[in-house]
């Protein structure tokens, strides 16, 4: 570079370059290359060399030292450089010249530190216009290798004087900072010399690279585009980023840095205390170990046996912290192990161990909360309060969303020429100008915004990824993903559906650089807790469902997915670092490669606010990955403790025989799982000696034994107390026979007496109005209590309170009666899995509107002529005027009424009447199967994997031709049923419609009463103003308790067939709040519990009065509820459920029940109407008792839900 600024000739670059050159060795002849070592001083005899630096000349000079031949002095080091010289005389006058001069010289810094005193001493004791003397020395070695050689020395010598006490630099003392400042020296030895021209030229280079790598993310087309469409992108993207830079400069002029925020927090906490300046907060202070956890010796292999006490694990991984770092990674004053971590602390300056006690510092660190006060911070930058007077701190929702248009504008004009279709730009753009769900639907469009899920295989819950939006049409099934920051593929793609979006997006979404921006877009926190901080309205997300619940095969399914997810979840903690979030999405693409993706549908209409929130999920996730808050900390302990106690409950549980073996096996499966995931030789031991500790377990409970014979002979004592002692060799006493009947004796006789006849009359008397019972020789006088099967002896009087209850067996006497046979119907086919039909007093409407709407449908296609069976042989016909033929049995077919359409001896199965059949005038063609299944089976069949196969309708025309004509139904029950009833969940959607089907018709098969019945109940409810549609549901629905229960086991919304219980979505957002157990919550989950119900009930039509109610401390509400199309008076009876059952035990009676209800009914003041409405309709049978409320529970991984549920009357 020197050579081309015309800075060193073409001869002086020859040398240097023959000097550097790895095939470079000393020659003997004149114009071959030297390296010399300068060594400079006073006086010959002391010398000081220059390290560091080296000459690069020929043989020749060092021969003729005034000669001008080409030499150059190369120094190492961030100072150093290339200097030329004509002579090896020009070289020792600069020298001289530089090292005499008073200004100092940078060479200096070539003679060792510990003689420049001695050398400046000697150039000063000189004569004046005395020259230095000057010493060179060959080098033979390589030039680099020297030089790094013998400034290690130099400086390991230097090490060696600073350890033995050596002051090295003037004003330090410290030996610690010396060592740093000579480590900073070498350091600065051992860089490439500075140069202004070379710094220039990096420069220019890094800036062609940055450049090139920026010209890699823009778009493809740009390299065939025209000259306007460059001109018009390059327009879009100043504007964007104009506003983009606005947006970012707003932002942190509000918002400070996390550590500077941190620096000022501790500063002004650290003054206020009185110990600061004095305490550098930057300085390492200590070094703490990363976890100390206490562990019950009787489950681990590293204690001693029968050792039951709690040891400390202390971790061997251990952080040095100083106090700014420890502001930011916080300490929870709730969890045992901070202050086991601090008292195991190795301080690093002790001056401050005393002044700074662990208690101290747990309560000052605590305090400050970085992490957690940070993160207000920054919502109130990005969601500042309204400003009541003067200018405002933070973003202004306008700037960002201006920023967020113009990004789309010019990602847009992008696509386009990218070949985005037409109807894709018109939906991007439609749904991009909403701002809020009722907007999404307009202009020939049925918009929902769709969010990007990452399905946790490994993790405990789902992560909600933000920043990618699909936005799919639900008229024409199309599209469109819309990823902002995309790398390796295109930002905005249409799709003709979402399925198909989807699976591009988990193909797309795995190379290499789009996942990086994924692990960058990951929310922090678990899918629910990230979706609870958009702002606005609720999104209406359901977490994701990790079995299916199908019935019959929930037991099992759930024994499956516990054990599956036992075995892979191995992260309960969200992971908020890039590489950690990287790392585990690359786990779930292993374990789910083609489904790892899921989109989310959404309720929500703001695809601005859901973009602009991306960019505050992504702040919060760097700020948590630096910063640890209060909460987290809190949900780590929670977690942490729950599983302590856990383990506590499991170590109590070891002590009982039984089910110490279940104890004993779940902590084998603990120590198997932590050896799956870790793999440690530490685990296998572990799990060796569990397994060893369970099979002992195992043997010592269920092996005979002498002292398991002993514990089941004192359990069987009061029986078998003679074989008892028998076995055991002693002799027993014979027992007294209990005189238990002498006091009821009757002295008189059985004179007069008259015996029973019939049924249980055998040794029963009467006589003057009293019964009498003989045993033997003894008579003793009974009596009977109505509804009673026992018999009482009669005490007598004055003879105490008791009284002896006998219940006494006859021997049955079986008549086959074979002499007079008596018709009784058929025995039915035991069907111990078949559901049990239950009592139901909803009835169907009437589908007369079903057939005149039949009637004027379109006429079939021509797929259900396939469906004719060829029958040679002449069939029995039913109805003659109408071609209906009765076909026998076949093979796998029972006997079938059949159609004659077209062809002779061509026919068609129809499908069975029913015990309804409206008219013989409407019948259904069906595929010839035989229907083996329960209605609802056939049902899903035909509107799903089968739709091709739903019967078809004909009716005959006053002509009596038959007209096919097309299937009544078009879409699966459930969705239906969800048009009918938006607010209800997915699941009661579709126990709704196997609820219709089974009540559609009195027969478990399909029947055309059912096709028909179902067919006018969907058209029922789905007319605009239908009255009575949830009065329907609530007709419909079975009783969930046994009549008198004390508790009803309502299950989980979705695992709770047979139709017991509705669930509807909440109609407010629920804080995730609730879900703690925290003073206070029981009061505010009562009034989101009957503010749900409430709403529910008014939202379809009920007229809903509540009526107070105080229990175990928390006042509430039930309700008494009426509605317009029913004479039914309904009580609703309020509770929020976190598991399977409600509670219905009270002090009087079961609640709901006719004695709890006239205990309440008697007990309220003032008496009110109300009451008197439910009394009158309970005598009248009136009465419905509900109970319901929300359930809510993270231990089921179920969202929110309010459930209704039918309780049965019942009188005690």
């Amino acid at each position: 570079m020197q050579q081309r600024l015309n800075l060193i000739t073409p001869a002086h670059l020859q040398r240097v370059n023959a000097a550097l050159s790895e095939s470079w060795v000393l020659g003997q002849q004149p114009t071959d290359t030297c390296v010399l070592q300068v060594a400079v001083g006073g006086e010959a005899a002391e010398l000081y060399p220059l390290l560091g630096a080296v000459l690069v000349t020929t043989n020749a000079a060092r021969a003729q030292p005034a000669g001008r031949h080409p030499v150059v002095l190369y120094v190492v080091g961030q100072q150093g450089g290339l200097v030329p010289f004509d002579s090896l005389n020009a070289f020792a006058e600069g020298l001289q010249a530089s090292l005499k001069s008073r200004d100092g010289s940078m060479l200096w810094r070539c003679i060792g530190r510990h003689q420049r005193a001695q050398l400046r001493a000697a150039i000063s004791a000189l004569p004046k216009g005395t020259p230095l003397q000057v010493s060179y020395t060959l080098i033979e070695r390589n030039v680099l290798k020297d030089l790094f050689l013998n400034l290690l020395q130099h400086y390991l010598a230097l090490q060696k004087r600073i350890d033995q006490g050596e002051k090295l630099f003037s004003e330090v003392s410290d030996p610690q900072l010396s060592a740093m400042l000579l480590a900073q020296e070498l350091f600065e030895c051992l860089q490439i010399p500075a140069n202004d021209a070379r710094t220039l030229a990096l420069a220019n280079v890094n800036l062609l690279q940055e450049a090139a790598r920026q010209a890699k993310k823009l778009p493809v087309w740009l390299g065939i585009a025209s000259t306007g469409q460059r001109k018009h992108y390059k327009q879009l993207s100043r504007r964007y980023l104009a506003n983009a830079w606005a947006v970012e400069n707003k932002l942190w002029q509000d918002l400070p840095d996390l550590e500077a925020f941190a620096r000022d927090a501790l500063i002004a906490r650290l003054s206020e205390d009185g110990f600061y300046p004095q305490l550098d907060i930057d300085k390492p202070l200590l070094d703490l170990p990363d976890d100390v956890s206490a562990q019950l010796c009787g489950w681990s292999s590293q204690c001693a046996v029968g050792d039951r006490d709690y040891k400390k694990v202390v971790s061997p991984q251990r952080t040095t912290f100083s106090l700014l770092q420890l502001a930011l990674h916080n300490l929870d004053p709730k969890a045992p192990w901070t202050r086991w971590r601090l008292n195991r602390a190795r301080w690093l300056d002790p001056h401050w161990k005393d002044r700074l006690s662990v208690g101290y510092l747990i309560k000052m660190i605590a305090s400050l909360d970085v992490g957690g006060e940070y993160d207000k911070h920054v919502l109130q930058a990005f969601y500042p309060p309204v400003p009541t007077s003067g200018a405002s701190s933070g973003l202004s929702q306008a700037l960002v969303y201006r920023a967020l248009q113009q990004r789309a504008e010019m990602q847009l004009y992008s696509a386009v020429q990218e070949g985005l279709s037409e109807e894709a730009q018109r939906l991007f753009s439609f749904a991009m100008a909403a701002r809020s769900a009722g907007d999404l639907q307009a202009d020939g469009f049925d918009v929902q915004l769709a969010v990007l899920r990452l399905v946790g295989v490994t993790l405990e819950q789902d992560r909600h990824i933000a920043g990618v939006l699909l936005i799919h049409d639900k008229l024409s099934g199309l599209c469109v993903v819309y990823w902002p920051t995309a790398l390796a593929s295109r930002v905005i793609v249409g799709y003709a559906s979402l399925v198909e979006a989807e699976r591009a997006l988990n193909r797309l979404g795995a190379l290499p650089d789009n996942l990086k921006v994924l692990a960058r877009q990951v929310a922090p926190g678990w899918e629910s807790q990230a979706l609870d901080r958009y702002p606005g309205e609720d999104l209406g997300v359901s977490p994701r469902r990790r079995f299916s619940g199908r019935l019959g095969i929930v037991a099992m399914e759930r024994v499956v997915t516990w054990v599956a997810e036992f075995f892979t979840v191995r992260h309960k903690v969200p992971a908020v670092a890039q590489d950690s979030v990287e790392a585990q999405i690359q786990e779930q693409i292993a374990l789910l490669p083609q489904a790892w993706l899921a989109a989310v549908p959404t309720s929500g209409g703001n695809a601005m606010a859901l973009l602009a929130h991306a960019q505050v999920f992504d702040l919060q996730r760097r700020t948590q990955a630096q910063s640890q808050s209060a909460q987290a900390l809190q949900e780590y302990r929670e977690q942490r403790l729950g599983e302590q106690f856990d383990a506590t409950i499991r170590g109590v549980l070891s002590f009982v025989p039984v089910l110490g073996i279940g104890a004993s096996l779940y902590e084998m499966l603990l120590a198997a799982r932590r050896y799956h995931f870790s793999g440690s030789a530490h685990d296998a031991v572990d799990v060796a000696f569990l397994t060893v500790l369970s099979f002992v377990d195992v043997l010592l409970t269920f092996a005979p034994g002498p002292k398991g014979a002993s514990a089941a002979r004192a359990s069987l004592a009061p029986v078998h107390r003679h074989q008892g002692f028998a076995r055991a060799g002693l002799k027993v006493a014979p027992s007294r026979p209990l005189n238990l009947l002498e006091r009821f004796r009757s002295s008189g006789g059985l004179e007069g007496a008259v015996e029973l006849q019939g049924p249980g009359g055998k040794g029963r008397y009467v006589k003057n109005g009293q019964q009498l019972l003989v045993e033997g020789d003894e008579v003793y006088p009974v009596y009977q209590r109505p509804n009673e099967g026992g018999l009482r002896l009669k005490k007598t009087p004055g003879e105490g309170e008791g009284e002896l209850i006998l219940k006494i067996e006859h021997p049955r006497e079986w008549l086959l009666g074979g002499d007079a046979p008596v018709a009784v119907p058929p025995a039915r086919v035991f069907q111990p899995w078949a559901p049990t039909r239950s009592a139901s007093d909803w009835a169907p409407p009437s589908h007369a509107r079903v057939e005149a709407a039949l009637r004027a449908s379109p006429v079939a296609g021509s797929a259900w002529q396939n469906w004719a069976v060829w029958h040679s042989d002449p069939l029995p016909e039913v109805a003659p005027s109408r071609r209906i033929y009765r076909m026998p049995a076949g093979p796998g077919y029972p006997p079938n009424e059949v159609l004659q359409l077209g062809q002779q001896h061509y026919y068609y199965r129809l499908l069975p009447q029913g015990t309804n059949a409206s008219s013989e005038r409407v019948v259904f063609i069906m595929k010839n199967h035989d229907l083996h299944f329960r209605a609802y089976v056939d049902m899903e069949r035909w509107l799903g994997i089968a739709d091709a196969e739903q019967p078809v309708p004909a009716t005959l025309g006053a002509n009596g031709l038959w007209t096919p004509h097309q299937p009544l139904f078009n879409e699966p029950l459930d969705i239906t049923v969800g048009r009918a009833f938006p607010d209800l969940t997915v699941n009661s959607r579709r126990f709704v419609g196997e609820r219709l089907t089974e009540l559609a018709d009195t027969g478990s098969r399909i029947t055309a009463t059912h096709l028909l019945n179902i067919r006018a109940t969907l058209d029922h409810w789905l007319a605009p103003q239908t009255p009575g549609r949830m009065v329907d549901l609530f007709k419909m629905l079975r009783p969930v308790a046994e009549p008198g229960a004390g508790s009803a086991n309502i299950g989980i919304d979705g695992l709770a067939p047979g139709f017991v219980r509705l669930d509807f979505s909440p109609p407010d957002h629920l804080n995730s709040s609730l879900l703690r157990r925290d003073v206070g919550v029981p009061t505010l989950r009562s009034q989101a519990a009957q503010s749900a119900v409430r709403r529910v009930l008014e939202h379809h039509g009920f007229t809903v009065k509540g009526i107070a109610r105080r229990q175990g401390g928390v006042s509430g509400m039930d309700f008494y509820c009426t509605h317009p199309h029913t004479d039914r008076v309904y009580f609703v009876l309020t509770h929020w459920v976190d598991n399977r059952t409600v509670s219905l035990r009270s002090r009087v009676a079961p609640q709901l029940s006719d004695a709890w209800l006239q205990d309440r009914i008697s007990a309220a003041t003032p008496y009110s109407l109300e009451f008197i409405a439910i009394d009158n309709a309970r005598r009248e049978q009136r009465l419905v008792r509900m109970v319901a409320g929300i359930q809510w529970s993270v231990r089921y991984d179920e969202p929110a839900s309010v459930y209704f549920a039918k309780i049965a009357p019942f009188t005690p």
